[in-house]
């Protein structure tokens, strides 16, 4: 939360001239209610649940060459990373200091359930820290601007050192 995925992730895609999808956003019109509201109606593992279902459907009708910003437990799901790898996805960690993403998500109007409790939050960052790390490349945040940061991806993932071409 707060790393600017939704965010640099429209400036990425408008920057490659991709298609660009936010994970939850499409969680929020196939549900047709808040991701907090089904946090608070049907908890947190029933959110996880619609999150694979949801990612497999982007996966399998977006178009190739998109640019796909996930929620921040997403990547946390075994199934979920399998799905991308399957896929052929590029991984991209947007890695930012705790205070710093507090501070981005108290600038927005968005309930983040998972931010009520200041202490649990960074403990979730830190658990969660790990597995963000098996992206293939991280790229920090702090006081750049989302272009900056769109940039740097770019530079990283089509370098000629990453071995990747931009797809058709």
């Amino acid at each position: 939360m707060g790393s600017g995925k939704s965010t640099v992730g429209a400036v990425l895609a408008q920057t490659l001239g991709w298609e660009f999808v936010d994970l939850d956003r499409r969680i929020v019109d196939r549900e047709g209610r808040s991701i907090a509201q089904i946090f608070t109606q049907d908890g947190e593992a029933a959110f996880r649940r619609i999150e694979p279902e949801v990612l497999r459907e982007v996966l399998t009708f977006a178009n190739h060459a998109s640019v796909l910003a996930l929620g921040g437990g997403t990547f946390m799901q075994e199934v979920n990373r399998k799905l991308l790898h399957d896929a052929r996805s590029v991984t991209v960690y947007l890695d930012g200091n705790f205070e710093i993403l507090v501070d981005r998500c108290k600038e927005g109007d968005a309930v983040r359930p998972l931010l009520e409790d200041r202490q649990r939050a960074r403990n979730l960052l830190e658990q969660r820290r790990p597995i963000y790390e098996l992206a293939e490349f991280a790229v920090g945040v702090a006081d750049r601007s989302p272009q900056a940061i769109a940039d740097e991806i770019v530079a990283c993932v089509f370098a000629p050192s990453a071995g990747r071409a931009v797809p058709d």
